[in-house]
């Protein structure tokens, strides 16, 4: 299972350009793509919980979405509603105490669920302050601001390098 935000779906990309596609091509196995446009970490937490008692894949890639995004559910809707930088009226509640809590609280659910279906947990954190990374991300998709298809075979090829990455979890938490 490949899950993440925007970047993950592969928005700006032919399908099979997207770091999932790449990852089910280099592995030879079915890598579902979970991506979800403006998600957060709240996104991946409730697609994971959703799908992995059905599909219960093995193996969990995770591209951390930005920290300063939510799902915020409201009862007249079907869906949440998603809020990020891009949803002024709303950004003002998330404060860096929250967002911290916010975080943990995500991230922990996430091992919990890993653990309880004996799952290998691959992690990637997009937004790291690597001038190579940012580098590769250019040239953009076809959005102009989403990475291009050099992100995406570094991040297919991160995934397949490494393990279980709960460490690197618990670092990006803590």
């Amino acid at each position: 299972m490949a899950l993440g935000c925007s970047c993950t779906y592969g928005f700006g990309l032919e399908e099979n350009q997207a770091w999932p596609a790449l990852l089910e091509e280099k592995m030879g196995i079915p890598v579902y793509n979970f991506g979800v446009n403006g998600g957060s970490a709240d996104s991946v937490f409730r697609v994971l919980a959703t799908h992995l008692p059905i599909i219960q894949s093995r193996v969990l890639c995770i591209q951390a979405p930005s920290d300063y995004r939510r799902e915020i559910w409201f009862e007249e809707n079907d869906e949440p509603e998603r809020i990020g930088g891009w949803v002024k009226e709303r950004i003002d509640l998330l404060g860096e105490k929250e967002v911290a809590l916010n975080k943990k609280k995500n991230y922990y659910a996430i091992i919990d669920l890993a653990r309880r279906y004996d799952c290998e947990i691959r992690f990637f954190r997009s937004n790291d302050s690597n001038e190579n990374l940012r580098e590769l991300e250019k040239p953009y998709a076809s959005d102009g601001k989403h990475p291009g298809t050099r992100w995406h075979e570094y991040v297919a090829n991160h995934m397949l390098s490494v393990s279980s990455d709960l460490n690197r979890i618990y670092d990006y938490v803590d």
